[in-house]
């Protein structure tokens, strides 16, 4: 679960959403254009897989 949903601060809504700032500055970006890695929802998923790996990450 994302921490914006848990904490309920949804401060990266306003570049997440479709035609959003985040696919603004995507389509500015001609190298970036066309690659679905750089989809807001790809990237969001790939930020919650870094942000479970570091939330469990223990020093021993």
């Amino acid at each position: 679960m994302q921490v914006s949903a848990i904490r309920h601060t949804h401060h990266a809504d306003r570049f997440t959403h479709p035609d959003g700032l985040w696919d603004q500055w995507v389509n500015a970006l001609a190298h970036l254009r066309d690659d679905p890695t750089y989809a807001p929802v790809e990237r969001r998923r790939l930020t919650d897989l870094q942000c479970e790996f570091a939330n469990g990450w223990r020093r021993l």
